[in-house]
């Protein structure tokens, strides 16, 4: 009984952990897209427009959405990798007891997090920093 409900319990683990590992990437992938069209917004704005005045407040406002937008997905992806982190560690301590139990353990032990954990929320800091930049270029030009 108690080792149907450990299965049952891994496995559910396992579950959650892979959902909530796709969650993170479904979060990149509307970055990308919402990062895509405000690139094409900052586009068409700057082509369209004919006074550079209305082009370059029209990029300001853009690149300050475009800030928001960064700093919102990056607070999302950094708590979705916080809560897989979470869930790992519980499916870690699940493993152990299945594998004091039974002899044997499914969960490979890795030291540290992936290379993708670390780099994934470092995606919208450096586009943040781009949109800056573009809002930076815009403010002077704007100025001087």
């Amino acid at each position: 009984m108690k080792d149907n409900l450990l299965e049952k319990q891994y496995e559910t683990l396992v579950s959650l952990y892979q959902h909530e590992d796709n969650l993170n990437w479904s979060k990149l992938n509307n970055f990308f897209y919402i990062t895509s069209a405000l690139g094409a917004l900052v586009f068409l704005i700057i082509s369209n427009f004919e006074q550079e005045v209305l082009r370059l407040l029209g990029a300001v406002l853009v690149a300050i959405v475009g800030l928001i937008s960064s700093i919102t997905f990056r607070a999302a992806i950094l708590s979705g990798r916080e809560y897989l982190s979470t869930r790992k560690q519980v499916l870690r301590s699940v493993d152990e007891t299945i594998g004091k139990e039974t002899g044997v353990r499914i969960f490979i032990e890795k030291d540290g997090h992936s290379g993708t954990t670390k780099v994934i929320p470092r995606i919208p800091l450096f586009v943040a920093v781009v949109w800056g930049i573009v809002m930076g270029i815009a403010v002077y030009l704007l100025v001087f």
